[in-house]
């Protein structure tokens, strides 16, 4: 058996291609079995029984931030201001759980003092973002105007000689992070600050103070 501690995932592919969904199948008492995906508002309720005990709702697509349901008591051209304010109006996979993650007092304590079990929760979420991440990508291609990225010189470099390849290829632009575009990015930021300010010759840490009251609060978590 193995013995690391670390809690890891696989993902199929490199991005680039698409790939189905996981393949999760709920079984239920009176009905028979039904495929749902890892999308689902029940799914993390349900696979973590242990963490969730009340069955809480995950993360759906029709979650309104905070300013968007306030709008509802104000006039129109209050709201049509706060609208050219905000950049989205529903709450992210990201934003979801990066707020679960945090202590608060009038919140339990389940997620917090989950161990080997919460890892794994966390590297769930984790895989859901990039996949759904990923098949946001796959469906706007046409918004995102990805065919600026590919010419035919990069297909012929590629290797790529059928014409149906070159138009299905899904380009994953420089903004998702770890892409190979990503990586491109930062390699030449990381250069040309290099050329206008020299090669680095210091290495700078952070030190915190154990005596930290979000520390301390941690420990006694059993984190």
């Amino acid at each position: 058996m193995p013995t690391a501690d670390e809690v890891a995932a696989l993902m199929v592919g490199d991005g680039s291609e698409a790939v189905d969904r996981r393949d999760v199948i709920l079984a239920q008492q009176a009905s028979p079995f039904q495929r749902i995906s890892e999308l689902h508002v029940g799914y993390m309720a349900l696979h973590y029984p242990l963490l969730f005990p009340y069955g809480e709702d995950g993360w759906h697509p029709n979650i309104l931030v905070n300013a968007v349901v306030a709008d509802a008591d104000l006039d129109e051209d209050h709201v049509r201001e706060s609208e050219l304010q905000r950049k989205h109006y529903n709450v992210t996979m990201a934003e979801f759980y990066g707020y679960r993650f945090q202590h608060r007092d009038t919140d339990g304590i389940a997620l917090l003092r989950g161990d080997r079990l919460r890892q794994q929760y966390i590297v769930d979420a984790y895989v859901a973002i990039e996949q759904n991440r990923l098949k946001y990508l796959r469906l706007n291609k046409k918004k995102l105007r990805v065919d600026f990225y590919q010419g035919l010189q990069d297909a012929i470099v590629a290797g790529d000689t059928s014409v149906g390849a070159i138009e299905h290829k899904i380009i994953l632009p420089f903004s998702f992070t770890v892409g190979p575009r990503h990586m491109v990015q930062n390699y030449q930021d990381a250069m040309a600050i290099c050329r206008w300010a020299g090669c680095p010759d210091a290495f700078v840490t952070f030190i915190c103070n154990p005596q930290w009251l979000e520390i301390k609060r941690a420990l006694l978590l059993g984190q």
